[in-house]
């Protein structure tokens, strides 16, 4: 365990939690770096991007979702784990997770659907 001080008083945190409080920076980056590549993907198709930069922003977008998806649910185990654990409540956090899950995985199979429809045509 690492003892940080604060104050006079030691703050003791496992190691669960730091790396559920790392998984939920990483996720959280990842999620919003999804919605930016979904915005460049967007704005590219009205500024008509050539289909290669268009499909390299796919395929980057495909990689990220995928991390975000694992490491989200990951984080939902190990919130659960502290939740019943150290009974603390994060009810919050993990409603905000599955909802970010859930764009997410559906931004994935729209952007799945597009790969396909890209490679049939070429």
């Amino acid at each position: 365990m690492i003892n940080l001080p604060i104050g006079r008083i030691v703050m003791k945190r496992p190691p669960e939690q730091r790396i559920s409080s790392l998984l939920s920076r990483v996720s959280i980056f990842l999620f919003f770096l999804n919605l930016v590549l979904g915005f460049i993907y967007v704005i590219g198709s009205v500024q008509e991007f050539l289909d290669t930069t268009q499909g390299l922003i796919l395929r980057v977008f495909e990689v990220s979702s995928i991390t975000f998806i694992i490491l989200a649910i990951y984080s939902l185990v190990l919130m659960v784990m502290e939740m019943i654990r150290w009974k603390r409540n994060y009810t919050v956090a993990l409603l905000i997770t599955v909802i970010g899950i859930t764009i997410v995985l559906t931004l994935f199979v729209g952007v799945e659907f597009i790969l396909v429809i890209q490679e049939t045509v070429e």
